[in-house]
């Protein structure tokens, strides 16, 4: 993420296209991210370089969960030294960021058990910095799902607040004196929910968070519309909250508009006739003209950026060009440099590599 909100994010790629004179540059200063989630269990062969090369800002592993002393757990599901080097480097050539993620569905327990006691609260903060420290990541990513009370929802207002004074940025530890960054980047997540919208002003979520992850998906049917996007999007104006603080969430997985059984992009895109229908038999998804639009209305109305669920479902993008990564490319900005040094808006190249989906 932005210095998670306010640095400005260059995605600078540089293609040559073969039999053209034409380098496409994809230079774009822009403050709109793309987050990506990436299970542990995608971790094998994963192409880290592709994916910042396609328009990746903010890389989040996902996910650790908490033990009942109050520190980081479940280790193994961290990347091993050489992944997050990978990681690292791919991201530091497109100024991206990688963070950790902790929590999610059935991956919560003992959140509210740490975040409601001072003591245990404080005893994560100082594991995560060692963590941070440990694998060069930027920051941290709250997937709790959720508090069960007023206590413990207050407790992760306190929790974000505390983590955004307390963890050292990444530039601070590299270098000694002052650091550039002025914080670690901290993010939370919520469904796309009118309620979830109502307890992040009841509780002030956002006054220190970097960004909210709004999971628009997962509906009954067809899970992830247009007009379910768009409603988020309005909830947020409605609200009054700064927009830039909000990612929407586009799936790149398809649901059985029936059972809800879900199939990966990647198990579908072979059944696929072109890039606007967003059914496959009876499974619903979003399209590559459905998240090009999503992309592009998003930024229309100035909200932060977009949230991917997860990266490992998608196919090739460097390669395929029915990849659903370089579908969300097309949705942002680029400009094409000619051999003159002239300046061109052109549709985005497609990028990113993934080989074992």
């Amino acid at each position: 993420m932005h210095t998670a909100g306010h640095a400005t994010r260059v995605a600078c790629c540089v293609l040559l296209l073969l039999g053209s004179p034409l380098i496409v540059s994809p230079c774009v200063a822009s403050d709109f991210a793309v987050v990506g989630y990436l299970p542990e269990y995608r971790l094998g062969g994963f192409n880290y370089s592709a994916a910042f090369d396609t328009g990746l800002t903010h890389l989040l592993f996902f996910s650790l969960e908490i033990d009942s002393r109050g520190s980081p757990a479940a280790l193994d599901r961290l990347p091993s030294r050489e992944q997050a080097r990978a990681a690292r480097d791919a991201a530091d050539r497109r100024d991206g960021k990688v963070l950790v993620s902790f929590g999610g569905n059935s991956r919560s327990q003992n959140f509210g058990r740490m975040a409601t006691t001072p003591k245990l609260r404080a005893n994560f903060i100082s594991k995560l910095n060692g963590l941070l420290d440990e694998y060069d990541f930027d920051g941290v990513d709250y997937n709790w799902e959720y508090p069960n009370n007023d206590h413990e929802w207050h407790a992760w207002g306190d929790l974000m607040a505390e983590s955004k004074k307390s963890l050292i940025p990444r530039g601070g530890r590299l270098r000694p004196g002052p650091s550039s960054s002025s914080a670690a980047i901290v993010t939370f997540t919520m469904y796309l929910d009118p309620q979830h919208y109502k307890i992040i002003t009841r509780y002030d979520l956002l006054r220190d968070a970097d960004f909210v992850h709004c999971m628009a998906y997962d509906q009954p049917h067809q899970h992830s519309t247009m007009s379910f996007f768009q409603s988020g999007i309005d909830q947020a104006k409605r609200n009054h909250f700064p927009l830039r603080k909000f990612t929407m969430g586009l799936p790149f997985y398809a649901r059985h508009i029936r059972s809800g059984d879900p199939k990966t992009y990647a198990e579908i895109h072979g059944d696929l006739h072109n890039d606007h229908d967003d059914h496959v038999g009876e499974y619903y998804f979003n399209s590559r003209t459905l998240l090009t639009r999503k992309t592009e209305s998003a930024r229309h109305h100035g909200i932060g950026g977009v949230m991917i669920w997860e990266l490992g479902q998608d196919v090739q993008p460097l390669s395929r060009p029915d990849s659903l990564m370089s579908a969300v490319r097309a949705g942002l900005p680029v400009i094409r440099t000619d051999s003159k040094g002239g300046d061109s808006p052109v549709p985005t190249f497609n990028g990113a590599t993934r080989d074992d989906l």
